[in-house]
């Protein structure tokens, strides 16, 4: 445990905003998970670079939670502090010439539609993937062959140290479900995109097919994270936990959805050690039946 961050610090209207034990469950698109022992949402880049600068100079762990889509967090909670990128770290400019600036805040869903409105091409097949343009750009977010880096131009970001730094697509790493942001502790700013216009009926089409394509996933009503598993080489992470007969199979308060196998639904305060042990089980199963490894596409925050 440590004292209030800015107990002593320069900042009296930030450290109003630092609140201890906060529920981080609700941050979550699966509800599972423990408080933060020290919690806050910045509304601005300074803001974050005052808060990294706190975290590096008291030796505090520092935990960056986006749209909290992708993530398990543990039953027990997080350690040190946790700074939620969320609406309030949101704005995003449409410039004339087909590129967008939006920070990491903003709602993947919210950029998509107004890039619809404008007739502009690119990340309308994106639609229905949850989360933030800060998740987005870590997880190299993707649907129906197309992935955000294809539209990526460039990265704005802090190191640990608060340097501030500007890349372009071609100076990150980026893969499937990966991107550099995933493993350099980096904290994302804002990614600058190049859309291209295109005819309204031709984007409605590709918005319509990829909506269509992922209707068995948006009628799943309970609380999960999206795919728990990466997808191998040549095969479905679904096909292979349905080939189990894993289907709607239970592990306390989770369930593997009887509608997608890739899927695994919180049934009602679910614990963070369910969904986990659950996960371990389908791992362990198709590896004993295939020998192939299944990957969490989920991330794990704290201990389990």
């Amino acid at each position: 445990m440590f004292t209030h961050p800015f107990s002593a610090g320069p900042s009296a209207r930030l450290s109003d905003s630092f609140i201890s034990g906060k529920s981080l469950a609700p941050f979550t698109s699966w509800r599972i998970g423990g408080p933060a022992e020290w919690y806050v949402a910045p509304g601005s880049e300074s803001e974050i670079q005052q808060i990294l600068k706190l975290t590096q100079t008291q030796g505090i762990p520092l935990t960056i939670l986006g749209g909290g889509s992708n993530v398990l967090i543990s039953d027990q909670g997080l350690p040190g502090l946790v700074m939620h990128i969320t609406h309030r770290f949101a704005d995003f400019a449409f410039l004339p010439d087909g590129r967008v600036r939006a920070q990491a805040g903003v709602r993947l869903g919210t950029l998509i539609k107004k890039a619809i409105s404008m007739e502009l091409s690119g990340i309308e097949q994106l639609w229905g993937i949850p989360g933030t343009v800060g998740g987005a750009v870590t997880m190299n977010a993707g649907a129906c062959q197309t992935e955000f880096f294809d539209v990526v131009e460039s990265i704005t970001s802090l190191t640990p140290s608060g340097q501030k730094v500007v890349r372009r697509r071609d100076q990150i790493q980026h893969g499937y479900r990966w991107s550099d942001y995933k493993f350099n502790a980096e904290i994302v700013l804002e990614a600058t995109i190049r859309l291209q216009p295109a005819a309204a009926e031709a984007i409605q089409e590709r918005f319509d097919a990829a909506d269509a394509r992922r209707k068995p996933q948006h009628d799943i009503r309970q609380p999960n994270c999206g795919s728990v598993f990466r997808n191998p080489p040549g095969d479905y992470a679904g096909r292979l936990i349905e080939q189990l007969g894993a289907k709607g199979r239970v592990q306390g308060k989770v369930q593997v959805s009887p509608s997608h196998a890739n899927f695994i639904v919180n049934l009602g305060k679910a614990s963070a050690q369910d969904a986990c042990q659950l996960i371990r089980n389908l791992q362990h199963e198709v590896w004993h039946k295939n020998q192939i490894l299944l990957e969490p596409e989920a991330i794990f925050l704290g201990e389990f």
